[in-house]
């Protein structure tokens, strides 16, 4: 006999089994493609979210960035960098791309500049100094008497190693006049004294008393232009002679234009070149191994790092306040729409706002101190890059700046690559490494369109005096339009398959988030049914 207990348990069983009876269910291929691709399609549409978030804020940064604060820290450039180098200061026909034209040099410093110009004059004094008074011309002197004693004195401005014939008169010649190294800015820079530099041994030659004479403190090149004048006038002469209608004086004259131009050119080059070489060699060394010259980059490293890293951090602080500052306002509009306000309520409201505002701020601080570093070691290394560039080929003043942001960049690729986030993979990291290179190159872009629109809006009346915030803003937002459509291609073309794996990764987490979800539901419905009791 069954009791009462026995028929509950046993009615609960029978609703349980009914309840949870095992239906068979077909999924076909396309229901299971279809909620892929509507997975996928998720992702999509978030990245393009994502987009057109990161246009506005690229066009916000770049506004308040590189082009604004940038443009006034760059107002501060100068062509050549901030350290005076031996190949600007002789460079006396540089044009920068504005058009400002440098003939007496690019300096960095006003010092050095006056330095040079106070040098003196080449007079019969400072000709005695240099030639009179040193050792090594005083050898070579001695050297050639003895030599020419003997008949062994070898012409050095003639070919085959001709030799110096009795009836002429052996000198010693300067390959580089002594004039040419008092002149020689790069020689003053580098505080090398002239009779040193004009008397090393590749640039003491043996040329005759009329050939010293005719070269005089001309340079080399002069010297052989006028020999190549010279050797034309002879050619005309000779075919007058053969003509029988030569002058005596034309005679004379014919005579000394031969004794003056019997030179080899070629040799005259090499000579030329090779006491350059040396000279530079003592100039360069003697230079860039003082401390004036390490103590002037260290220096200038440090201001131009303070410089960027303030750029950097300013930055970060005016972008903050302006994006805060349109989030309030277009809440603000919100809020009061809907509820409307009173004239009474305004004040509160925008103490309130402020506020926030503020706080919004003060929470960037950590990001304020990591842009200031970064900024910082940018501005440094950019300094060292710039001196070195122009140690070989002037920069001017928009491209001491495109080092400096490029430079930034770069270090934030190098940084991401090398210390990338937690859980961030290789892949992840080259994926965005090439984004921020992107950008810099658009940004090198902008800044030399700057030039271009500052200069068409002061051609137009009246807009002169705010040609610096339109273009500001006009090149700015450009920029950071370009920069955002060039990362969304990045991000579309995936080279590094970053993205694709990040496709793949939401398209699982979210299938087994759905799978937890009903998981959950089943084991909710099992409980209710494990605890229904029927009597």
């Amino acid at each position: 006999m069954i009791n009462k207990q026995e028929k509950s348990v046993n009615i609960e069983n029978d609703i349980f089994i009914k309840h949870t009876e095992i239906k068979k269910v077909e999924v076909t291929d396309d229901e299971i493609y279809g909620l892929l691709n509507t997975l996928e399609n998720r992702f999509d549409d978030n990245m393009f979210n994502n987009f057109i978030d990161t246009t506005k804020k690229d066009i916000l940064s770049n506004i308040v960035g590189p082009m604004g604060i940038g443009q006034f820290v760059a107002k501060f450039d100068k062509a050549g960098g901030n350290v005076d180098t031996i190949h600007n200061v002789r460079n006396k026909d540089f044009v920068d791309f504005d058009g400002t034209t440098y003939t007496d040099g690019v300096y960095a410093t006003e010092k050095e500049k006056l330095v040079y110009d106070n040098r003196g004059e080449y007079d019969e004094k400072e000709k005695k100094r240099t030639h009179g008074k040193n050792k090594n011309y005083e050898d070579k002197k001695n050297e050639i008497n003895k030599l020419n004693q003997k008949g062994e004195l070898i012409n050095d401005y003639k070919e085959n190693e001709t030799r110096v014939s009795e009836n002429e008169k052996p000198e010693v010649e300067h390959a580089v006049s002594t004039k040419e190294g008092h002149d020689d800015p790069g020689r003053v820079l580098a505080e090398v004294d002239n009779a040193e530099i004009s008397n090393i041994e590749e640039n003491l030659k043996v040329a005759t008393k009329s050939v010293n004479a005719s070269k005089g403190c001309q340079s080399m090149n002069k010297y052989i232009a006028s020999i190549e004048e010279k050797r034309r006038k002879i050619a005309i002469l000779e075919s007058e002679a053969e003509l029988g209608e030569l002058s005596e004086k034309q005679k004379l004259e014919l005579a000394k234009l031969k004794r003056t131009s019997d030179a080899d050119i070629e040799k005259l080059k090499e000579i030329d070149k090779k006491a350059r070489q040396a000279q530079d060699s003592i100039i360069n060394k003697r230079y860039y191994t003082s401390d004036k010259f390490i103590k002037n980059t260290l220096k200038t490293s440090t201001n131009e790092g303070f410089k960027m890293g303030t750029q950097q951090a300013i930055g970060i602080l005016t972008y903050e306040f302006f994006d805060a500052t349109f989030d309030e306002i277009y809440d603000i509009y919100k809020e009061g729409y809907a509820n409307g306000f009173n004239d009474d309520e305004i004040l509160v409201i925008l103490r309130k706002r402020l506020n926030r505002i503020a706080d919004r701020i003060k929470a960037r601080w950590k990001d304020v101190l990591v842009a200031f570093k970064d900024g910082f070691i940018s501005g440094f290394f950019s300094n060292i890059i710039t001196v070195v560039i122009n140690a070989f080929k002037t920069t001017g003043r928009r491209l001491v700046r495109m080092i400096r942001e490029g430079i930034l960049s770069l270090l934030k690729a190098i940084k991401l690559l090398v210390f990338p986030p937690e859980n961030m993979t290789f892949a992840q990291a080259s994926h965005e490494a090439s984004k921020i290179i992107a950008s810099s190159i658009i940004l090198t872009g902008g800044i030399f369109l700057e030039e271009y629109i500052d200069k068409q809006i002061r051609l137009v009346p009246g807009l002169e005096i705010f040609a610096d915030t339109i273009t500001a803003i006009f090149v700015g937002a450009l920029t950071g339009l370009l920069v955002a459509l060039v990362v969304y291609g990045i991000d579309k073309l995936d080279l590094f398959g970053a993205n694709r794996a990040e496709k793949y990764s939401f398209v699982i987490n979210s299938l087994e988030q759905q799978m937890i979800t009903d998981q959950k539901e089943t084991d909710e419905n099992m409980d209710k049914l494990s605890n229904m009791y029927i009597y």
